[in-house]
């Protein structure tokens, strides 16, 4: 083998060991990492307590914060120890962006709440031992995720959209009514007593490629399923790895 050859030879192998390593470090990403979402907030909980601005219909009475009309910009919670209470009232989005979006916070209540016009109607990172109960979610979903721990997902409605959770721990999900669960890379992860199916179409014929799987689970461990009902789905539980 000529000098020319033995160069191309070392060149090539350096290029698949750079390869390989790029896909070891891809994959280490995306196990560890989700790119941040526009949120889009415009309301604000304040870590001293107010709200930002003061002008939306919001009612503080300590640390409970209670709608007194439909709002219409999505929430960032960033106190800690507070109830957030819908009253029965809407959060109302435009095309995308974060209903509520908690960050680093932990034990807040959000109950009672019609979210609708967000890509997410719910959005936790890194909080913990939260509880988002009873509240309405159209077009959108719940989303639990990095590291957030400890929290709970109880007796929501979600239509057209799912609860996933990502990267976390010791999550319960209990007796929502919603379209999909997803839990990737999460430990010691509770899903009971939910249903879970697509809507009932009496317009059309769905075709078997229209709708996907209930329950799934990717790199996961320790979970616990059960008494949950999957209709209308090709897969009722999936397990990943």
């Amino acid at each position: 083998m000529d000098k020319k050859q033995t160069l191309t030879t070392a060149f090539i192998a350096v290029l698949l060991s750079s390869a390989l390593v790029g896909v070891q470090f891809v994959r280490l990403a995306e196990a560890n990492f989700i790119p941040p979402p526009n949120h889009a907030s415009g309301i604000f909980i304040r870590s001293d307590g107010s709200v930002d601005p003061s002008t939306v219909p919001i009612q503080r009475v300590g640390d409970v914060y209670t709608f007194t009309g439909d709002v219409s910009v999505g929430i960032a919670v960033q106190r800690s120890d507070v109830i957030i209470d819908g009253n029965g009232y809407q959060l109302i989005g435009g095309s995308g962006g974060t209903g509520f979006y908690l960050q680093s916070v932990n034990n807040v209540t959000i109950r009672n709440v019609k979210v609708q016009g967000f890509t997410s109607g719910f959005y936790l990172d890194h909080s913990n031992s939260s509880t988002v109960e009873g509240n309405y979610v159209n077009g959108s979903g719940i989303v639990v995720t990095q590291r957030s721990s400890y929290n709970q997902v109880v007796g929501n409605t979600v239509v057209e959209g799912g609860i996933s959770l990502y990267f976390g721990s010791d999550n319960i999900v209990l007796n929502n009514n919603v379209a999909g669960i997803s839990i990737v890379f999460s430990t010691n992860i509770t899903v009971g007593n939910n249903r879970i199916a697509d809507d009932e179409r009496v317009d059309v014929v769905l075709l078997y490629t229209d709708v996907g799987g209930g329950i799934y689970i990717d790199n996961s461990g320790d979970c616990n399923i059960f008494g949950n009902t999957v209709e209308r789905k090709i897969v009722g539980i999936n397990i990943h790895n």
